[in-house]
């Protein structure tokens, strides 16, 4: 019986299941041996495997964000669908992309040569006050929060979001912000190369 105990509980000390373990005398003839407490390190967070589930917001591909359901500025009524940026969905105007932040804050997308760095590509020319919002499908002021910006990308200081700026291409300088689930339309400001 103590064997058959100790069979039981091993495998759940390997496993994280407990805080601590209490050691049993696998032979019988040490059967009234003292119990000693061993001690298992509690479980760590780990990020979520390659083929985990992702948490709400979260993706490793736009198919992670699930059915295009978002509500768009006009000017992106018919082309909006969802783009994985920094691990977060966003619901941007020309969506369906995938791009990653590096360690050093460098972004770059799926198919895509370059990429756009903090400190090193200029950042959008009058980001953020010469940007007049005239469309918005959030309440929150993208434009008005602490903000790093560089190349075609905003980060906002407060929470670290990162937010595309794409060119609308209307021949006059006006933009979109895409930030999670908000769409700005920005006139005055068109994106750096």
């Amino acid at each position: 019986m103590i064997v058959r105990a100790a069979l039981v509980i091993l495998p759940l000390a390997m496993l994280g299941c407990a805080a601590s373990v209490t050691r049993i005398a696998a032979d019988a003839s040490v059967a009234d041996a003292p119990v000693t407490p061993v001690d298992v390190p509690p479980a760590v967070d780990a990020p979520p495997a390659v083929d985990g589930p992702v948490t709400p917001g979260e993706c490793r591909q736009p198919s992670d964000c699930g059915p295009p359901t978002m509500s768009s500025v006009t000017w992106c009524a018919d082309s909006s669908s969802w783009s994985c940026i920094d691990r977060q969905c966003v619901w941007e105007c020309r969506g369906g992309r995938r791009c990653d932040r590096s360690p050093d804050g460098c972004v770059r997308c799926d198919g895509e040569m370059r990429e756009h760095c903090p400190g090193r590509d200029p950042c959008t020319p009058g980001w953020p006050d010469a940007g007049q919002p005239k469309d918005s499908t959030c309440a929150r002021a993208w434009t008005r929060e602490p903000s790093e910006c560089f190349g075609p990308w905003v980060r906002m200081t407060s929470d670290g979001t990162l937010c595309s700026l794409q060119s609308l291409f209307t021949g006059a300088p006006r933009s979109v912000l895409a930030c999670r689930r908000c769409q700005t339309t920005l006139f005055g400001i068109e994106p750096a190369p």
